[in-house]
């Protein structure tokens, strides 16, 4: 799928993410490392590390590095069956983009 195809489906940069649990939406830990000055997804923007919980779909997300580069794609957030009923929690992979 290339990215108009993504773009016409994915939640962009400035979309609202909840902070706190909300049933059916996805636990999600934002990235973090001494190499991302900032990490964006939805409408949340900083350094990584905290709890986010986003409904299920494909985001837009942002990581800016030290070095002032910008990596910008996708993310699908689901949840993962394995976890139960009421649990969902996000296993997105952002290793080895860099």
């Amino acid at each position: 799928m290339g990215s108009r195809s993504l773009d016409a489906y994915a939640k962009p940069i400035g979309t609202p993410i909840s902070r706190r649990f909300v049933e059916g939406h996805v636990a999600f830990v934002a990235p973090s490392g001494a190499d991302i000055e900032r990490f964006q997804i939805g409408d949340w923007i900083g350094p990584g590390g905290p709890v986010l919980f986003p409904a299920p779909g494909i985001y837009q997300y942002r990581i800016t590095w030290t070095d002032g580069t910008v990596y910008e794609s996708y993310v699908s957030m689901r949840c993962d069956p394995r976890l139960g009923e009421g649990r969902c929690q996000a296993l997105p992979s952002f290793g080895g983009i860099r």
